[in-house]
């Protein structure tokens, strides 16, 4: 029997798929390892849905966390991503609020942070942004 080329070609692509999706989760591994190597033992990362992480870290302000998250920013800029002889580098987008200094609970908390990730990714990328709250911009 002659091979079908529908059912190779969709073998091929099934293995393009595979390939792409050991590379995304070998990127999200390295990415969450990085977070983890650069916060406290006290200090929770997690994964918040597909791309997303959620970094919290404890008795810790807004300003101190903003060279936290610098550091991991920069670190990932900096990493040279490698697999299987595919090489990539990339760049994240973070947003930034504290607690209860910008919200009262941890669903606005998270939302505030949402809408300043958004605003870092408007500006480039790359970066944070850390919340400032109406009534501190007018001290």
């Amino acid at each position: 029997h002659p091979a079908n080329p529908h059912s190779s070609t969709s073998r091929g692509l099934g293995d393009v798929y595979k390939r792409q999706h050991q590379y995304g989760d070998y990127v999200i591994q390295t990415v969450a390892k990085i977070m983890i190597d650069n916060v406290r033992a006290v200090d929770v990362v997690a994964r918040y849905g597909g791309e997303e992480f959620a970094i919290i870290l404890i008795n810790t302000t807004a300003v101190m966390s903003n060279i936290v998250a610098q550091r991991i920013v920069d670190t990932i800029a900096d990493y040279k991503f490698s697999l299987n002889g595919v090489e990539t580098r990339l760049s994240i987008s973070g947003g930034m609020s504290e607690y209860p200094t910008h919200a009262d609970n941890m669903r606005q908390l998270i939302e505030i942070a949402d809408q300043e990730m958004y605003a870092t990714k408007k500006k480039g990328g790359n970066g944070i942004t850390v919340h400032k709250a109406i009534d501190q911009d007018l001290e």
